[in-house]
Order: structure tokens, then C-alpha cells, then sequence
């Protein structure tokens, strides 16, 4: 058995839960590496967008955005991100994959249709946490003047409390307004996933490609449709007549009910173990020798500080 070379890693500018040790990142290099994650010469790092301390390090980088944010290629190597570029920097890597939602999760075979149905108890859900897409507030209200849309989330609550088990709660429902934070191409998040998981019919806008990645079918999709006024009729008429519910319901999420090319766990494998394993014949962008000696190391110290501070 081969030994694995050894490879320093580390995070930074992630939100404040991310666990530095175990991520999928992490899970992704063990097969061929053995990790230390140490911020202390590391051979690269992964960066997201919440701060700016991938600056004061001159190794390879790696930006990961779960946002609709695009990668700069004058401060990163490579990227993880909702891009559809043909780039051999950047792979896509939505932000659904990181819920440890599997595709055999998803696929449709040998369950109880009828059963599934019949827990179904209320109309619709919807959840966020802020109301900054007047697309989907405006939509919520639209459709809530035919039947009370419940909604669980910190913004626009009707129910009376604030909901702490997504899947539990969204799962009793007919439909899920699924709806993105923005419109752009290639951008598909968890939402549409987790309404998909919890085996409730998503109402969904968004990625203008979300038909490349799931069968539209199965869902409503807002660009399918003439007008808001069209989406909305056809939802209410799925739901007043069941015959109508039932053969949506029973469509595959994914297109011929075979998962999309992104459920392939080895590709991000793949993807960063040939970075690593290439890493001595390329010059990391952020290489300079006043940077590695005092901008780097000193600015580090600071922003970390500063971080501390704030807390």
C-alpha cells in the first residue's frame, strides 16, 4: 500500500460555524492525501467571500462561494463555484452537494406514492430569513390571497413561531416556494433540493439552466410559464384536482430519473487532487517575496486580531 503525501491545508474568510477539520473539502483529498490542516505554511487554502485574510497567504488558493458571487482570477488560482464555465480553474459545484443530501435520495423508486400523498396535510411553505428578493416576498403574498402560504422562516412568519426542522417542517406540505435570492445562469441552491428531499413539490425561479440539472416536469418552474398569473393558475388547479397533483408528483426529479453529473462525489476528488498533485510546476498567483516575508504574514496577524476585536 502506497503511503499518501502529507499536505498542509487550512480555511479561511468562512462563516463562523465552518468546521476547518471536518468539511467536504476535507473528505474530498483523503482518499489521496494525508491532511493536516494547519495555517502555518500550508501548501493551499480554500477562501469563501467573508473576509479578506486569503490575502496574507502566498501558497495555492481556492475560492468557494455558496453565493451568487463570481470567482477573481487576479486573487485565486482556482475556484468552486455556481459558474457554468468551461474553465479548467474553476468546477462547478453547487451548493446543494454540501447538505450530505445523496442522489440516491433522490431518485424515485419503489416508494409509496399514495402514502407520501396522503401525509400531505397543507397547502404550501415557505421559509427565509431575509426579504431582500422582491420576486419571491411578492410572490408569496400573491399566491397567499387564494390559500394561506405558511411561512416558517425569521421574515414574513405567519405561524407564530420560528421553525428549527426544515425537512420536518416543509415535508407535510403539498408545495414549497423554492424560490433563489437572485436569477442567474447556473445558480441553483439548496432550496429546490431540500423541497425535492422532503418529497413536496417545489415552485421555483431562478437558474435560467435549471432544466439541464432537473427534470422540469416534476416542479413548477416560473420560466416555463407565460406570467406569474399562468404559474399561479396551474398550482391552484394542481391543487384542487388530485389526478393532476399525483402525475406531477409522480414524475422523476432528475431528467430519466438518473442523477445529474454534479452528484458525482469524484469529481471535486478529482478536481483537487490533480491541483495538488500538479502544484510544483505552477506558480501560485499570490507568490511575491515582500508579500511572503511582511505583507502576508503581518496582514494575517491584523485581519485576525481585528476579527477578535469584533467579537
Amino acid at each position: 500500500m502506497n503511503k499518501k503525501e502529507k499536505i498542509k491545508v487550512f480555511f479561511t474568510d468562512f462563516w463562523e460555524d465552518f468546521d476547518k477539520q471536518n468539511n467536504e473539502f476535507v473528505e474530498a483529498l483523503k482518499p489521496n492525501f494525508d491532511i493536516e490542516i494547519s495555517s502555518n505554511k500550508p501548501d493551499i487554502i480554500f477562501y469563501s467571500w467573508l473576509g479578506d485574510n486569503y490575502k496574507y497567504f502566498n501558497c495555492l488558493r481556492i475560492y468557494y462561494t455558496p453565493e451568487n458571487l463570481k470567482p477573481k482570477y487576479r486573487e485565486c488560482d482556482y475556484s468552486l463555484s455556481f459558474e457554468l464555465w468551461n474553465d479548467p480553474r474553476n468546477l462547478r459545484l453547487p451548493n446543494y452537494l454540501l447538505y450530505n443530501i445523496k442522489a440516491q435520495d433522490l431518485v424515485k423508486n419503489n416508494f409509496d406514492a399514495e402514502k407520501i400523498i396522503a401525509s400531505k396535510t397543507d397547502f404550501c411553505s415557505f421559509l427565509i430569513t431575509n426579504q431582500n428578493s422582491t420576486k419571491r416576498v411578492n410572490f408569496f403574498k400573491k399566491l397567499s390571497k387564494y390559500k394561506k402560504v405558511d411561512s416558517g422562516g425569521r421574515a414574513l412568519n405567519n405561524i407564530g413561531r420560528s421553525v428549527g426542522n426544515k425537512m420536518e417542517f416543509i415535508k407535510k406540505y403539498k408545495f414549497n416556494i423554492a424560490f433563489e435570492n437572485c436569477k442567474s445562469v447556473g445558480y441553483t441552491t439548496e432550496k429546490i433540493v431540500e423541497a425535492m428531499y422532503a418529497n413536496t413539490i417545489p415552485i421555483y425561479w431562478g437558474n435560467p439552466k435549471i432544466n439541464s440539472e432537473f427534470n422540469t416536469k416534476s416542479f413548477f418552474n416560473f420560466d416555463d410559464y407565460n406570467s406569474e398569473d399562468d404559474l399561479i393558475e396551474d398550482i391552484i388547479e394542481h391543487d384542487k384536482k388530485p389526478e393532476k397533483y399525483i402525475e406531477k408528483f409522480l414524475q422523476p426529479w432528475f431528467i430519466n430519473n438518473i442523477p445529474n453529473e454534479y452528484f458525482d462525489e469524484l469529481r471535486l476528488t478529482n478536481f483537487l487532487t490533480d491541483i495538488l498533485k500538479n502544484r510544483k510546476n505552477y506558480k501560485p498567483i499570490a507568490q511575491n517575496k515582500f508579500k511572503q516575508k511582511i505583507y502576508y504574514p503581518l496582514g494575517y496577524y491584523i485581519n485576525t486580531l481585528k476579527s477578535k476585536f469584533k467579537k
